[in-house]
């Protein structure tokens, strides 16, 4: 696993900071490069957090129509793009499981 240095770590949050302004005036270009960029890293987060592969990239296409959506309220102050992504994962994943427990 590869550590990035503070300079290219800004040089990352600069460019995500930059497809997140590309993704508000409805660039789906620049939706399409962060899903190449964090989609991976998404699915393997989910893939852990749900029962199979089809849930978790059922979950991963949600949670990046979410920052679509939502992409006009993301705050570079409050964190990464990458923690909002992830933010996002978990509490979709956690909204999945509770929509597909069965009670009886």
């Amino acid at each position: 696993m590869a550590v990035l240095t503070a300079t290219q770590f800004a040089q990352v949050r600069d460019d995500d900071s930059r497809l997140v302004e590309r993704m508000v005036k409805r660039d789906a270009d620049a939706l399409a490069e962060l899903y190449d960029r964090y989609g991976r890293v998404v699915f393997g987060v989910l893939h852990q957090m749900l029962p199979g592969p089809e849930a978790a990239e059922e979950v991963c296409q949600d949670v990046f129509h979410r920052f679509w959506r939502a992409a006009a309220s993301y705050r570079g102050d409050r964190g990464a793009v990458v923690q909002w992504l992830l933010a996002l994962a978990r509490n979709a994943s956690v909204e999945d499981r509770k929509c597909t427990r069965r009670t009886y």
